[in-house]
């Protein structure tokens, strides 16, 4: 199933369950608020999608963008002695 119709089939199916927040904006301040907002209430970050991307368990594809604030850097030793 394609990521716009997942929200509507989760409210069909039980509308009294919170669904995770989410917005569908091409509006850059809109998705600049949202991101804010998820990372004051402790989130990591938000993921980014396609609004056409389809939902593979486990799986991210080519069509989401994890979006964070780094804290930390990953780094990598490439030599030793």
């Amino acid at each position: 199933m394609r990521q716009a119709g997942r929200f509507s089939a989760l409210a069909d199916l039980d509308p009294s369950r919170d669904v995770v927040p989410h917005l569908i904006t091409g509006n850059h301040e809109r998705a600049e608020a949202f991101a804010k907002e998820a990372l004051a209430k402790g989130h990591e970050g938000v993921m980014a999608k396609a609004p056409g991307s389809t939902y593979a368990a486990g799986a991210r594809g080519q069509s989401w963008l994890k979006v964070k604030q780094p804290r930390t850097l990953d780094l990598v030793i490439l030599a030793a002695e």
